[in-house]
């Protein structure tokens, strides 16, 4: 991704050397006692060390890349110096609740789909250019769908949430909560389960030739249809593509419909 970002002018020489990592070191996953919750027999925080990790450089440039977005939230808070000059100018009267909440596990519950909505929805209504945008988010699924870490004698692959211990993981936790917040508007996605499989009809099947050479388009014109996110449409229409192509479809052919399904708005059949 990196070197196709490169030579496509979106990322410099500088960016790119800086994002590779040439003898990545494994991700180690250790915990941390809340001694706060019981001092008996505290429950651990889990963090994953990913210093000198392939995700390490990536996860430091998109917290840079990304904080002036969580910082500029209505409701976010510096510390509590700045909580408290906030408090300043609320007015409490005897029918005032003061009330706060808590989310459980936050950094480890945001599915992955959700979260890359929120950060796309975000970019989409800033400057930014859309094909950086784009580079920005691929490298942020990047991380949120192939973290892995060695525990005990073995390695496992994170399946939810991000990584406490990554650079960006507090930066991606606020910008979604900000969304969560204060976006009234539903933004959707496609939803893939697990145990997806890849059953599209083959292209030597023996069904009538119209239907089969007609399948992708309605597909992919299906994918504009549901996926709301302008950042994310590119990438999912791609994932389609590459279920035909594994089918055996034709990739030139693919590639003229997923132009002019991104041609079409979203909401247009």
């Amino acid at each position: 991704m990196i070197d196709e970002a490169f030579y496509s002018g979106t990322i410099d020489s500088k960016l790119a050397k800086y994002l590779k990592v040439e003898h990545p070191l494994v991700p180690i996953l250790y915990t941390l006692p809340k001694i706060h919750r019981d001092l008996q027999r505290p429950p651990g925080r889990p963090i994953v060390s990913g210093r000198g990790s392939l995700f390490n450089k990536i996860s430091f440039f998109l917290d840079r890349l990304f904080r002036k977005f969580a910082v500029s939230a209505p409701s976010y808070e510096r510390d509590m110096s700045d909580f408290i000059k906030s408090l300043e100018a609320v007015q409490v009267v005897d029918s005032t609740w003061l009330v706060s909440f808590d989310v459980t596990s936050l950094y480890t519950s945001i599915k992955h789909a959700r979260g890359l909505s929120a950060v796309g929805v975000t970019l989409a209504g800033s400057d930014m250019a859309l094909v950086c945008a784009r580079f920005a988010l691929a490298q942020l699924e990047f991380i949120l769908r192939r973290t892995f870490f060695l525990f005990s004698d073995g390695y496992y692959l994170q399946h939810l949430g991000t990584s406490m211990g990554s650079n960006v993981a507090p930066t991606y936790a606020n910008i979604y909560m900000a969304v969560l917040e204060g976006d009234e508007t539903i933004h959707t996605d496609l939803f893939v389960k697990i145990t997806d499989r890849n059953n599209l009809l083959h292209f030597s099947s023996e069904h009538l030739r119209k239907m089969v050479e007609s399948l992708p388009w309605s597909q992919l014109l299906r994918v504009r249809r549901i996926v709301s996110c302008e950042i994310l449409i590119d990438e999912r229409l791609e994932e389609m593509c590459q279920k035909f192509m594994l089918r055996g479809y034709p990739k030139a052919d693919l590639v003229s419909f997923k132009k002019l399904a991104l041609e079409k708005n979203g909401m247009t059949c």
